[in-house]
């Protein structure tokens, strides 16, 4: 019975990302698929170099669905994935929503490293084809990881954190590897109800109050929370 399920994802997810490649066969809504063929095209025609950095990963469906748009559009992309592997971590402070608001709480989307990679290569994605950065984030997104990691240019983001200190982490230290062309993805970004003083949205919004010279255009909405942003800067030698 188990090799019998393994064997349908494996036919299933050969078809899915190998044979039908036009995104709108698949799906009758613009979903994450859509936004990772949309921002590899928007990558490749306006020939924005750098990397792709995922922040948190979950089981791995969307860092699979970037990884076979860029090989759908020649991209060479170096693929970065950033997880605790521990699920979100405890909410305090403005995480910590009242009654009303959807609620999240610590270890919540738990899914280990090696699960993750198993995800993966069921997916079609070879573990040569990406890094793993494993921990919670005020614990590892450090300045010096730019270096480590050989990281130069972003190309293209997607923030999954839920919570705002978590993509409030994630921005500040982005921030060095963001260029004029940068595809910045919240993938919660309209959660707690799209209330701008909360989650992804707030952490965003005090981003762009503490950098001046960055500003971002709305780009794209996608699934039912999601909202992508095309950076740029208004001091073009920043």
């Amino acid at each position: 019975m188990a090799l019998s399920r393994a064997l349908f994802r494996f036919g299933r997810n050969l078809v899915k990302y190998r044979w039908l490649r036009d995104v709108g066969i698949r799906s009758d809504r613009f979903g994450r698929e859509h936004m990772a063929d949309l921002a590899a095209r928007f990558v490749a025609g306006n020939r924005v170099p750098g990397a792709y950095l995922e922040f948190g990963v979950w089981r791995g469906s969307t860092f699979a669905q970037f990884y076979h748009a860029f090989r759908r559009h020649r991209l060479a992309v170096a693929m970065y994935a950033f997880d605790s592997f521990e699920g979100l971590p405890e909410p305090a402070g403005v995480d910590a929503v009242g009654d009303g608001y959807e609620p999240f709480s610590a270890g919540q989307f738990r899914c280990s490293a090696l699960d993750f990679v198993a995800e993966l290569r069921g997916r079609g994605v070879p573990e040569n084809a990406y890094t793993i950065v494993a921990g919670f984030y005020e614990d590892t997104l450090r300045p010096e990881l730019v270096d480590k990691l050989g990281l130069e240019r972003a190309a293209l983001v997607w923030i999954d954190c839920v919570l705002y200190e978590s993509a409030r982490s994630v921005l500040g230290w982005l921030r060095p590897l963001l260029q004029d062309g940068t595809v910045l993805m919240f993938n919660d970004f309209y959660r707690f109800k799209g209330h701008p003083g909360l989650g992804e949205r707030r952490a965003l919004a005090e981003f762009l109050a503490s950098e001046p010279h960055v500003t971002v255009t709305d780009y794209a909405k996608f699934g039912s929370a999601g909202q992508a942003f095309l950076v740029n800067f208004t001091d073009m030698g920043a």
